[in-house]
């Protein structure tokens, strides 16, 4: 858990996610939520970038989650924004990304559509790691 944030005069609980070392491409970036202190909703994700450099910062990226709905029995949001984040402040509004037509399935889906396609190339970035 972390300290408690307030953005735009109202509260939010948080908590920093992290990974060990070594796990996927960028193991030193961090994540950390906030949440409605009523409803539980995840209100905002503020989150560090190292994939490109590789070296740990406190720069955070933000986004914003909102117009949240229930799909079988889930809570899930309608709507995310992603800002700019500086001086502890959501910036400018950088894109929106709405979510319709949200479906859950029930079982899993075939292992053959997440193969990789054949013409793809694996990012140079992983190769010089």
């Amino acid at each position: 858990e972390v300290a408690p944030r307030t953005i735009k005069g109202k509260t939010y609980s948080g908590v920093k996610i992290s990974f060990e070392d070594g796990v996927g491409d960028a193991p030193d970036d961090y994540y950390i939520a906030y949440f409605d202190q009523i409803t539980n909703e995840m209100y905002l994700l503020l989150y560090t970038v190292t994939y490109f450099n590789g070296a740990p910062n406190e720069k955070f990226n933000a986004l914003v989650y909102k117009d949240w709905t229930d799909v079988n029995g889930l809570r899930l949001p309608k709507t995310m924004e992603g800002y700019k984040f500086a001086a502890d402040t959501l910036g400018e509004k950088r894109y929106e990304r709405n979510f319709e037509d949200i479906v859950l399935a029930q079982k899993a889906f075939p292992e053959a559509l997440f193969a990789r396609p054949a013409k793809s190339e694996i990012d140079s970035l992983i190769l010089k790691k």
